[in-house]
């Protein structure tokens, strides 16, 4: 029990010291390159009717490469908690919505599709140290139970 443990420990101080790290940068570059891509295309396109879209995207990326290190399943969990307990948070992420679902420009889709895979992926990495210990803690509960 003890080297389960002692190896548990060691995988989780080597993926919250090396991989993770690793990850989030190359998320965040991602993030950088696609700000660049959405930027690009208003020097690219006249976005006239599609400003709002545009501008709704920018603040989601900026917003999303500062709170990268905060995407976790915890996170997830309090803002679907949220998006039923409070109104206005629902009206404003159901307008959001509504708004890119109009918007014609697939360009601009594109873009919220690869936010929505990189935020994803964000709160996997930042949740992937912890999955094995819950699966360790219900196995030592298990056999805990069996034995008594």
């Amino acid at each position: 029990m003890f080297m389960i443990i002692f190896m548990v420990t060691i995988f989780h101080f080597i993926y919250e010291s090396i991989l993770l790290p690793m990850f989030m940068v190359e998320l965040r570059y991602s993030l950088f390159k696609l700000r660049d891509e959405l930027r690009n295309i208003i020097f690219e396109e006249k976005l006239n009717e599609n400003m709002e879209v545009y501008n709704m995207l920018d603040d989601a990326i900026c917003t999303t490469i500062n709170r990268l290190p905060y995407f976790n399943i915890s996170t997830k969990l309090t803002t679907s908690r949220e998006y039923q307990n409070n109104g206005k948070f629902k009206e404003h992420d159901e307008h959001s919505r509504d708004i890119l679902q109009k918007c014609d420009n697939m360009r601009l889709q594109t873009i919220n599709d690869k936010l929505i895979k990189i935020s994803l992926l964000a709160i996997i990495f930042n949740s992937g140290g912890w999955i094995y210990i819950i699966n360790l803690f219900n196995y030592i509960n298990k056999s805990y139970s069996v034995n008594k």
